[in-house]
């Protein structure tokens, strides 16, 4: 979804912990203490082929938990 989002024009930002999922952008901005300390172009981000990969990572909509 978010891949198609930034196909279409859309910035998209995510914000992770985890390299796995860093690694599907095509930019990586790294912060420590609270200032940048990194600003890297990811020549080589990973594809997304199947999207089930993320499924139960967000649950999205307007229900209380």
């Amino acid at each position: 979804m978010f891949s198609a989002l930034h196909k279409a024009g859309a910035t998209v930002v995510v914000v992770t912990h985890e390299e796995n999922i860093a690694a599907y952008t095509d930019r990586m901005l790294r912060f420590s203490d609270g200032k940048l300390i990194s600003d890297i172009k990811n020549e080589n981000p990973t594809p997304v082929r199947d999207l089930t990969i993320f499924e139960g990572m967000y649950r999205g909509g307007n229900h209380a938990s």
